[in-house]
């Protein structure tokens, strides 16, 4: 038999296609997949630019240095707005007088501050002023020493405002993360004066230090169960004092029930 006999050599053969289930075809996406990729990258991109967010506004100072060096060394209201030129490592303050303090604060417990008062602010037609209780009209504005807020027009604002302040200065705090003027700006339009709203953005920047992680995930509720939301006790724990020593008259000194919860003995009874 000849070699022509077997048929086409295997150089020869021909190659027949693959029937197209064995074939990889290229399929076009449909609306609806473009749609879900679409989604799913911009998801991603938001997480991870709210985590940088929240990373930053976490390990920001917000002048923290010079609040802390303030409520150490200073004396009166007047020096809570001054600048105190002070410098900062990652844990620690070095204040213009060359003490050397932690960056963060402790606790501090306000209604035991209030409890030990002995002073009274005052006011007359003229200006309001600090004076003993032994020595304090039966008629007086707040209890405690004078500061920015001890004036009777912001007095008048807290009443007015009292069921509303707190959600207001809520809403400023959030505007004090990217600029502390901004914020001042919206306290002053409720009707506070310059230097109190000064004070309250003050405060806010302390809490935003110690109680971001608190606050922006937790309730922010001005009372729960007849007791403070964990970030209002937060903020009243590490913000209190110094709220207290610069602006003077807090609603509590003042005498004014607001819509923050507090307790039997906590309000001052005018």
């Amino acid at each position: 038999m000849s070699s022509s006999d077997l048929g086409p050599t295997i150089e020869a053969a021909v190659i027949l296609p693959l029937p197209p289930q064995f074939t990889k075809q290229k399929r076009t996406p449909t609306l609806k997949q473009k749609i879900c990729k679409i989604t799913l990258l911009l998801v991603s991109v938001l997480t991870l630019s709210a985590l940088v967010f929240l990373a930053s506004v976490s390990f920001s100072n917000y002048n923290q240095c010079d609040r802390t060096c303030k409520l150490k060394f200073c004396s009166s209201a007047d020096c809570f707005l001054s600048k105190m030129a002070s410098k900062r490592s990652v844990k620690k303050c070095t204040c213009q007088n060359g003490a050397v303090l932690n960056r963060k604060l402790e606790r501090v417990n306000t209604t035991a501050i209030d409890a030990a008062l002995v002073e009274y602010c005052v006011c007359n037609s003229v200006e309001c002023a600090t004076v003993q209780a032994n020595s304090a009209p039966s008629v007086f504005l707040h209890k405690g020493p004078c500061g920015h807020c001890s004036n009777p027009a912001d007095f008048q604002i807290y009443k007015e405002t009292a069921l509303t302040l707190t959600k207001s200065s809520t809403k400023a705090a959030v505007a004090s993360i990217f600029s502390k003027q901004k914020a001042i700006n919206q306290m002053t339009k409720i009707g506070l004066s310059d230097k109190c709203s000064e004070c309250w953005v003050g405060n806010m920047q302390n809490t935003l230090v110690h109680c971001f992680w608190t606050c922006a995930f937790g309730s922010r509720a001005s009372c729960e169960n007849g007791h403070l939301s964990k970030c209002l006790q937060c903020d009243e724990d590490y913000s209190g004092k110094y709220f207290r020593d610069c602006a003077g008259m807090t609603r509590r000194r003042a005498g004014i029930t607001s819509d923050i919860c507090r307790q039997n003995g906590e309000i001052v009874d005018k």
